[in-house]
């Protein structure tokens, strides 16, 4: 099933959340890990931290565990965060987001083999995953392999009605080729078919990247075009 939550508004979203915490957790552990995780999408960092700290010492849990990480990661904490996906994937192996979530923290250290690795096992777990392909796309082309880059671009949707990854892999690949007005263009697609909210959800790891790409590509990314 396609994630339907990237081209919903936060509001909206946390909503939706509120109502499958319920099924996720057990009813004593709902309102500590709903209360953190409102808290940490939030913005409100240091107070989902003593929120999720106080669950944990409740006793094991597998899910408070990788939210610690996603919190210590907001705070650039990477290699902290990683921890604790581990510790959460201990408790509890059939879990797959904290695969995931160890690829954005090593994509944000720029372990780009690392980061490929961790994608690629969320991808074999979670067959629906374009997010980890589009971020699978960005760790080929930060260490320089275009041809399998190209080759992951092509496992993306170009129809997708939710998810810009497609159009980011494509002005991705198309910035690290020299093509400025083809980069430009395709991220212009993007807004006009997502928004601005998605579009601006997506644009900083996009920007991340080509701050990063091999010396011989990098060049200083050009703006994309406002929608009017």
């Amino acid at each position: 099933m396609k994630s339907h939550l990237t081209a919903l508004s936060l509001p909206c979203t946390l909503l939706i959340l509120s109502l499958l915490l319920p099924v996720l957790l057990p009813a004593q552990e709902l309102d500590g890990y709903q209360e953190a995780f409102v808290a940490h999408k939030s913005g409100r960092q240091e107070q989902a931290l003593q929120l999720v700290d106080a669950l944990l010492l409740k006793g094991p849990n597998p899910k408070a565990l990788e939210l610690k990480g996603r919190i210590l990661h907001s705070l650039n904490n990477y290699k902290e965060a990683e921890n604790f996906y581990f510790s959460a994937l201990e408790q509890d192996p059939a879990m797959t987001s904290p695969h995931y979530h160890l690829g954005e923290a090593a994509f944000k250290r720029k372990a780009w083999s690392e980061a490929i690795q961790y994608y690629r096992v969320h991808i074999n777990k979670v067959k629906e995953s374009p997010d980890s392909r589009l971020k699978t796309v960005y760790s080929y082309l930060a260490a320089g392999n275009l041809p399998e880059a190209g080759r992951w671009i092509t496992t993306l949707d170009p129809v997708d009605d939710f998810n810009p990854a497609y159009y980011f892999a494509r002005a991705a690949m198309a910035f690290s080729n020299g093509k400025t007005q083809e980069y430009n263009e395709t991220l212009q697609q993007a807004r006009t078919i997502y928004g601005n909210e998605v579009f601006n959800s997506y644009e900083p790891d996009l920007l991340f990247l080509l701050k990063n790409l091999p010396k011989s590509e990098s060049q200083a990314p050009p703006p994309a075009q406002k929608k009017p």
